[in-house]
């Protein structure tokens, strides 16, 4: 999920579209991931699944409840 992050400008319509739907899919759970959130990526901008990165940049150290979440909804 990184490297489409990454790459996310490069890909296909339909990888867009994918990708675009996971982002929200996670966004709406992010309350899993509020504290995490806040002690690993408090100065990252929001938008373009920066936050995201920065989860999952740091995910040994997430909660439980938040890498749960993002695995869950990772291919």
């Amino acid at each position: 999920m990184q490297c489409l992050l990454e790459k996310e400008s490069d890909l296909s319509e339909t990888c867009k579209n994918w990708l675009t739907k996971k982002k929200e899919e996670i966004r709406k759970h992010s309350e899993a991931c509020s504290e995490d959130r806040s002690k690993y990526c408090a100065f990252v901008i929001p938008g373009g699944g920066r936050i995201l990165k920065c989860l999952m940049d740091h995910e040994s150290s997430l909660s439980n409840s938040c890498r749960e979440m993002i695995q869950k909804n990772l291919p």
